[in-house]
């Protein structure tokens, strides 16, 4: 997409302008970056941290960015964020945070493990204004929030399981099993410790499941709470999922290869060769464009040592360019397209 910027995260922000193929500027946190949520307007970023190296100067929080001037405006919350997402019209925002809490043990103090809780902010005002909080558990990867805004879910690959809040009652509804087959005919599989994977528009979203000779797919259709199991008869070690413009093919890194998967006809369409590992993916907003992120280029000669992007056509997958930039790659979000004045 000519002139849309992709956003590089770890412990700082890297801006790449995807038409110029090289990095345009940086917002320096000097924490760990969790999550991105853009407005739809592309105007403004919540950006979810959980500190830098010093945890007494800075235990991380959730931040405004001014995505125009590439600065943060403001800090809003203090507590660490997990992930964080945002409601379709932009209005609020859904974020696992948890308490920052120590204890003293020998003489030293030691952090003290709290469970996450989901947080929801109004955020179409001048201040941010807390809704609701509730306790949702402890070792969540992840979670997605139904465009109706009325149901919650929460990846736990630690115990397999996807689950499943409402909104409404503040309660626990459902946990759905992310395993099945049987260990001893090597049918087995299980929730792999990615990314819920959403869809453009955030109506459905899938969880990527890893076996030794199967890898799965649960596509779920958050407002009608329906789910669909697909299996592929071909095992990996999945780390990053990206839906297709289609809905009906998804794109999935493995260890050394990029997987076209066949959503509707559970078939592995393409099984692509990839000289790095990466563990990122992001499409272009008109998917013209696949986005992968390695944590540090270890064979490209001009990003060896560095994290690197990748560009690929969006329809044959062919690599189009990379791109060195000056941190190790956590994950990709690519930013909503802001009015040309503004640019």
């Amino acid at each position: 997409m000519q002139g849309g910027e992709i956003f590089v995260a770890h412990n700082q922000i890297v801006v790449i302008d995807s038409a110029a193929r090289s990095p345009v500027a940086e917002v320096p946190l000097n924490e760990v970056v969790n999550g991105i949520a853009f407005t739809p307007d592309g105007e403004r970023a919540f950006v979810g941290t959980s500190g830098g190296k010093d945890p007494a100067a800075s235990r991380g929080g959730l931040y405004l960015l001014d995505v125009a001037k590439r600065k943060v405006a403001k800090k809003l919350l203090q507590n660490p964020v997990k992930e964080l997402r945002i409601s379709p019209d932009g209005k609020r925002v859904h974020l696992l945070e948890w308490e920052v809490r120590t204890e003293e043990r020998a003489g030293k103090k030691k952090p003290v493990k709290e469970p996450f809780q989901l947080r929801t902010l109004d955020v179409s005002g001048e201040e941010a204004k807390s809704l609701a909080a509730v306790t949702v558990g402890m070792d969540l990867y992840d979670l997605a929030i139904s465009p109706d805004q009325k149901t919650a879910y929460f990846l736990d690959p630690g115990h397999n399981g996807l689950r499943i809040l409402d909104l409404g009652s503040g309660g626990f509804v459902e946990v759905v099993n992310l395993s099945g087959g049987k260990k001893s005919d090597g049918t087995y599989f299980e929730a792999a410790p990615a990314k819920l994977v959403l869809a453009s528009g955030g109506a459905r979203a899938a969880v990527l499941q890893n076996g030794p000779s199967r890898t799965g797919v649960l596509s779920i259709d958050l407002d009608a709470r329906t789910r669909r199991q697909v299996l592929f008869p071909h095992g990996s070690s999945l780390r990053a999922g990206q839906f297709l413009p289609d809905g009906k093919r998804m794109l999935a890194v493995s260890l050394g290869r990029l997987q076209v998967l066949d959503l509707e006809g559970g078939q592995l369409l393409q099984s692509l060769p990839l000289l790095e590992t990466f563990t990122s993916l992001a499409l272009s907003q008109d998917g013209t464009e696949v986005y992968l992120g390695a944590p540090v280029a270890l064979k490209t000669e001009n990003a060896r040592g560095r994290g690197m992007v990748e560009v690929r056509d969006g329809e044959s997958f062919a690599l189009l360019t990379q791109i060195s930039v000056p941190i190790t790659v956590k994950f990709l979000q690519v930013a909503p397209a802001r009015k040309p004045a503004e640019r």
